[in-house]
């Protein structure tokens, strides 16, 4: 079973690392009062603390993408 899924596998697609300066670009062109995802805060106070968890978000964001997973939270 197991070189059956690696058989079926699709090819992996390159992918340009994700940049702190798109992060950026796209959360301050959002607008302030968009309505809060699951973490309920709306966007204006995520554009409020970017400067102290921009470097944790970038990084989530990375990994994300790295895996292919979501977090659960």
């Amino acid at each position: 079973i197991d070189v059956e899924l690696l058989q079926h596998q699709h090819p992996l697609v390159s992918w340009p690392e994700l940049t702190i300066e798109e992060v950026e670009r796209r959360l301050f062109a959002a607008s302030p009062w968009k309505a809060p995802g699951n973490d309920g805060l709306p966007v204006l106070v995520w554009k409020q603390i970017w400067p102290a968890v921009k470097e944790r978000v970038l990084q989530l964001f990375q990994t994300s993408l790295a895996d292919g997973t979501l977090p659960t939270q």
